[in-house]
């Protein structure tokens, strides 16, 4: 075989623009899913593909009502066969960052001999060689860290508390999908419409001259934003630092990778230039190159790209020279284990006895359709496409006012937007069945509260004046008016109110609204019928047929079973 020059710079090789391509492809596939997000939903787009491809939320959906596993399956399989290529080639977040260039000086490879036992009289290694050295040892420190924080995470689902999945990678790209870029494009494309306002009037242009998009709501979104970009500009102290050393989704991978059956293989031809080294992202090549780390290899062949003479392959691996050719640092150990579970527990149940936790007084208000709260703090992996979906903005991320444990979670700010009677998106999309897929009719059942009236704030108690606005707005008739001293005044009929919050996004008193829902009275299930709970607590909700859009109601009323 022929050997290459070392020094000689060739243009990128086949492997190398396929793995580019099919991750650029991905990537792009993940961006257009979420944009996609309208009502109403297609079926035959599957706008969850990549939620449902992680293991991780099949261990989440334990706890809800989704039984899909078949992507998550896929995801393991493929791991058996090729290693951690799903996170070299799918994972939207491992593009990503692949595009953080590097910040530090890549680690000279080792001079051409070293590690055979023929002395080549090398030189000993200069004073920035040796810092070097010392720099990627104490980054070496914190390899194996991501089982630890996958033991964190499973802490969690023993203990109901899904707060660790803000760290699960397909959860925490979506989620800034939601709350940062999807706001953020929507606020560009007002702006933008704006300015051709003026042009727009003076061609007759009306529909885009007066079109806007509802802006969606930002809570949560710094907190997002900073996790996002602590994971990217981790990579500028080592390229796939997150992958490396603190992705739980990676560690589980890892697993299954570690018995690949294609695995690298490296021919008796092999000079130990340490090029491959080098070149490896995720250190999977170590100090002999002809050794490897199944469990991080991400099969990107980038080692093999740079080999001078062509030594490194890949193929289906000789079950005879699997213990020669592997090497497991970096695996679990018992240490890591019983560290993950004790930060794991200690954190856990330090949120669990938060005393805003599950509190019954406040205005938490859950989306229609959720299950029971703990349940629903167990399932909820905080991915924020819910949010992403709500077509009318009220469903926002949780703060830390409602408790550590529940933050990113999703919950109505109906001052902002009431709850949409003809739209059932956001249990089409929960990929975990933290909020059921309902028919609409059951939907509009989903009890989310209850109206309560101050009579001390609304306008035609306190002022003496008409007004009808709470009236119109609400779908189901539950504003009924009475005669008090000569005058008509609102009432609100608990019975026929769902809770959809209409009433107070249109009250027209500044600040807080005279008109508030309250999470009394709310119909969690898991199971079952909302309409058949409500009608044995002689509750009747009806909506009115003016309030629904017919074209939105693509659903069988009596296909709930």
């Amino acid at each position: 075989m022929k050997g290459r020059d070392a020094t000689q710079k060739t243009p990128p090789s086949s492997p190398g623009r396929l793995k580019w391509g099919v991750q650029g492809f991905s990537f792009l596939l993940f961006a257009s899913l979420i944009f996609g997000m309208f009502h109403p939903l297609r079926g035959e787009i599957p706008h969850r593909l990549f939620l449902d491809l992680d293991p991780l939320v099949v261990l989440a959906s334990q706890f809800g009502t989704r039984n899909f596993y078949l992507l998550a399956a896929l995801t393991l399989a493929i791991a058996f066969l090729f290693g951690r290529l799903f996170c070299g080639y799918v994972c939207p977040l491992g593009f990503l960052i692949d595009l953080v260039p590097p910040g530090l000086k890549k680690n000279k490879p080792a001079k051409a001999g070293v590690g055979s036992s023929v002395d080549s009289g090398v030189s000993p290694p200069s004073a920035d060689e040796l810092s070097g050295l010392r720099r990627g040892q104490g980054i070496r420190r914190v390899e194996g860290f991501e089982w630890v924080l996958l033991t964190v995470l499973v802490a969690g689902l023993i203990l109901r508390n899904g707060l660790p999945y803000v760290l699960d990678p397909m959860g925490l790209l979506t989620r800034t999908m939601a709350v940062v870029v999807f706001p953020l494009a929507v606020w560009i494309a007002n702006g933008l419409t704006a300015l051709v306002r003026p042009f727009a009037e003076q061609f007759g242009w009306y529909g885009i001259a007066y079109h806007a998009f509802a802006q969606p709501g930002t809570q949560g979104a710094l907190t997002s934003l900073v996790l996002l970009v602590g994971v990217l500009g981790l990579s500028s102290i080592r390229p796939r630092f997150w992958c490396r050393y603190l992705c739980p989704l990676g560690a589980l991978l890892a697993i299954p990778a570690r018995v690949s059956l294609i695995r690298r293989k490296v021919a008796p031809t092999c000079t130990r230039c340490g090029q491959c080294q080098a070149a490896c992202p995720m250190g999977a090549v170590e100090d002999d190159p002809v050794r490897t780390r199944y469990s991080a290899c991400l099969q990107c062949r980038s080692c093999q790209e740079v080999c001078p003479v062509e030594a490194v392959s890949f193929s289906l691996r000789s079950f005879r020279s699997v213990g020669r050719d592997a090497v497991h640092s970096g695996d679990p150990s018992r240490r890591r284990f019983f560290l993950g579970a004790g930060l794991g527990g200690i954190l856990l149940v330090l949120t669990r006895l938060d005393p805003r936790v599950m509190k019954k007084a406040g205005r938490l208000l859950r989306p229609p359709g959720s299950i029971p709260e703990s349940d629903f703090l167990a399932a909820c992996i905080r991915c924020g496409a819910c949010l992403r979906v709500c077509v009318t903005r009220t469903l926002q991320a949780s703060g830390i006012e409602d408790g550590l444990m529940g933050w990113g979670t999703p919950a109505h700010r109906m001052r902002t937007a009431g709850c949409e009677q003809a739209c059932d998106l956001c249990g089409k999309i929960c990929p975990t069945g933290a909020i059921r897929e309902l028919p609409l009719i059951e939907r509009q059942h989903a009890k989310i509260g209850t109206a309560v009236l101050s009579r001390e704030r609304c306008v035609a108690w306190a002022q003496d004046r008409l007004c009808l606005l709470c009236d119109e707005a609400c779908p189901y008739n539950a504003i009924v008016f009475g005669v008090v001293d000569g005058r008509k005044r609102p009432f609100v009929d608990e019975s026929r109110c769902n809770g959809c919050g209409m009433c107070e996004f249109v009250c027209p008193v500044d600040g807080d609204a005279a008109i508030v829902v309250y999470p009394t009275g709310e119909v969690r299930l898991k199971a079952g019928s909302y309409r058949k709970v409500l009608e044995e607590s002689r509750i009747f909700l009806k909506p009115r047929t003016d309030s629904l859009d017919p074209a939105r109601e693509s659903l069988d009323p009596d296909g709930f079973e």
